[in-house]
């Protein structure tokens, strides 16, 4: 029978061979998906704290959380902006590119954490990526790591602020 197939906005497709009996005589179905694990930016992902600049994540795919940290990350994915244009995203992977991690405690200052069993060594809320740490200026003042952040992801890829607070993963 006849190939079709669905393109779900660009993230899954569906395909299908038509059956030559009637729908009523029964049909045969297939599905599979890729369980990629991952880490998954929220929505306005960026904040500030204690100097540093960070992306707020959500994980996907079954992953054990305490084997995300301290590992070199790289970012890559598709932005779509507040005027509905789309951007692609790839940070991390050419000489000179930034690498991104997500933070640990050292064995000193991690007394509390160390009690904790392995599976919740590292809880989902604590895989936020750490992204930066030069302020945007010397000048005083707040946010000024994530200014700085801002600039140049502005400077790359044309995004404001703005469009974090409206982009789709």
């Amino acid at each position: 029978g006849d190939k079709v197939y669905l393109n779900n906005r660009g993230k899954a497709v569906i395909l299908c061979v038509m059956g030559k009996e009637p729908v009523e005589n029964g049909i045969r179905l297939s599905a599979a998906h890729i369980d990629s694990p991952r880490l998954d930016l929220k929505p306005n992902p960026l904040y500030e704290d204690n100097e540093l600049a960070y992306f707020k994540t959500h994980y996907y795919g079954g992953i054990k959380k305490y084997q995300w940290t301290a590992m070199p990350l790289s970012l890559h994915g598709v932005m779509v902006k507040k005027d509905g244009s789309k951007v692609k995203v790839n940070i991390g992977e050419d000489d000179g590119d930034p690498m991104f991690v997500v933070t640990d405690l050292l064995p000193h200052l991690a007394a509390e954490q160390m009690k904790r069993t392995l599976s919740d060594g590292i809880r989902g809320e604590e895989l936020n990526i750490l992204i930066g740490s030069r302020p945007f200026s010397k000048d005083e003042g707040s946010e000024k790591v994530k200014l700085n952040i801002i600039s140049i992801l502005n400077e790359k890829y044309g995004v404001t602020e703005s469009d974090f607070l409206s982009c789709r993963a």
